[in-house]
């Protein structure tokens, strides 16, 4: 996994959302996640 790719992506989307709950956080990790497979429901 390309940790610095994860890592912008997530700063985008915070950039994006300066205000952001935990929920909305929480969301965009596991998305992320989701895409490289590592998290399962």
């Amino acid at each position: 996994m390309n940790s610095h790719s994860f890592q912008d992506k997530n700063l985008n989307a915070l950039s994006q959302n300066e205000i952001a709950s935990d929920a909305e956080l929480n969301y965009l990790l596991h998305a992320d996640l989701r895409s490289y497979g590592l998290y399962r429901k």
